[in-house]
């Protein structure tokens, strides 16, 4: 197995990786209709470099070349470039007349999903493909991002995950992630079809 930052040539693999990471709430702010939905979206953005959506912004585990899994990191001092990147790939896909409604819908997930504070460097799209999970890569991107935040003197991992996916759940709490706060559900996580998360910390070594 390698860790290598992702290509352009992964997007097809990187798409459905990134959907099933989170596909409740990816499908509550990016599906529009059937033409438009969260997975042709991720399949088009992520042949552009730049942005929340862009390949530079994942890396990926792969074996023979092919991505097995997949991940995100990000803290709280984005760039304005960052910010346009990510607009920039809606607006090509979805056209100005969806776009208002899905940074409304992206608004409303910070009901459950937090901001990024000083001190965490956040995770993202961890996910492996049903065939190869057990099999030690969510560990290893773990692992490989823990160590990004450990150069960058952050000293928590921080990620976000829906109270129903109990695998998950039971995962990062193998991995020394414990709850930090729960988001309960608001009525605008209810009309947008997103049910409670819970916000987990993992302490790091930082010298």
């Amino acid at each position: 197995m390698n860790i290598r930052r992702a290509r352009q040539s992964d997007a097809l693999a990187l798409a459905p990786l990134i959907l099933a990471s989170g596909p409740e709430t990816l499908a509550a702010i990016l599906d529009i209709n059937t033409d438009l939905t969260a997975l042709k979206f991720l399949s088009k953005s992520l042949t552009e470099p730049e942005g929340q959506y862009g390949y530079l912004n994942h890396w990926v585990a792969v074996v023979n070349q092919e991505p097995l899994a997949c991940v995100t990191a990000w803290h709280n001092q984005l760039s304005a470039a960052f910010h346009q990147a990510t607009l920039s790939s809606l607006l090509a896909f979805y056209g100005t007349p969806h776009v208002h409604n899905i940074l409304r819908n992206s608004l409303i997930t910070q009901d459950c999903i937090p901001k990024p504070i000083a001190n965490e460097w956040c995770v993202g799209h961890l996910s492996v493909t049903p065939k190869h999970q057990g099999q030690g890569y969510g560990k290893a991107l773990l692992d490989f991002v823990a160590q990004q935040a450990v150069n960058a003197k952050k000293p928590f991992l921080s990620l976000d995950v829906a109270v129903n996916n109990t695998q998950a759940l039971a995962f990062y709490e193998r991995q020394g992630f414990a709850k930090s706060t729960e988001s309960g559900v608001t009525q605008r996580m209810l009309d947008l079809g997103i049910g409670e998360h819970w916000h987990l910390l993992k302490e790091l070594k930082v010298s």
